[in-house]
């Protein structure tokens, strides 16, 4: 990824953080509508008649003077001046800040958990979402039921189809679904309590396949 920065004359930046695989378009159109103001030019070099400059194409200060060059056109010597751009424009290769690496990752990472809890457990031949409100609705029934509370005999399934299912199977449910959404919280909290302890490398390189491999076989291990 390549960032074009924009400086003007006086040194100071005004674009940044344009962000592009290839920025060649970017620049060619920008250039072409005088986004950043007027590009390297030739023009006719003014013209000093009777104490007074004639400015015969523009109005430039010397100070923008990078060549000159002559040309005889019908028979005359002209000269002209090449002009510095009003820009200068530098094409860096993009380098995130640290703690922008660690957000990015720290999405990553929470999305992911996010998706394995939506996909959630089998049970009964049928897969059952484990989400963080999954498992609170489900605690929502089962209070109910504590209190004298009727239990209704079915539960939405993953396809959103009502699953018949006796009070005793809906408590393992709940229990197996919880039970789940702990583990993948766990083990999202650890991946992202150890970025910050990453050296800068290892950040740009994050494997979170491989990562999250490796702690899921480790808790479903420790849970048989």
């Amino acid at each position: 990824m390549k960032n074009i920065r924009i400086k003007n004359k006086q040194n100071q930046i005004i674009s940044d953080l344009n962000l592009y695989e290839d920025p060649t378009e970017f620049i060619e159109f920008n250039i072409a509508n005088n986004t950043w103001g007027k590009p390297e030019r030739t023009v006719r070099e003014k013209i000093l008649i009777e104490n007074a400059f004639s400015y015969l194409d523009e109005v430039y200060d010397e100070a923008d003077v990078i060549s000159r060059s002559e040309a005889i056109i019908e028979g005359e010597s002209v000269w002209f001046v090449t002009l510095r751009a009003d820009y200068t424009i530098y094409v860096e290769d993009y380098q995130p800040s640290i703690e922008s690496v660690i957000q990015e990752i720290k999405f990553r990472i929470l999305k992911r958990a996010e998706s394995v809890c939506e996909e959630g457990v089998q049970f009964s031949n049928y897969q059952f979402q484990a989400r963080e409100i999954d498992c609170t609705r489900m605690n929502n029934s089962l209070k109910k039921i504590e209190i004298g509370g009727i239990w209704r005999g079915t539960w939405r399934d993953r396809n959103n189809e009502w699953r018949e299912l006796s009070f005793d199977q809906f408590k393992e449910l709940a229990l197996k679904a919880g039970d789940y959404c702990e583990d993948i919280f766990r083990i999202a909290r650890v991946l992202i309590d150890e970025l910050q302890n990453l050296p800068s490398g290892d950040l740009h390189d994050y494997d979170l396949d491989a990562k999250w491999d490796l702690l899921i076989n480790e808790t479903e291990g420790s849970n048989t």
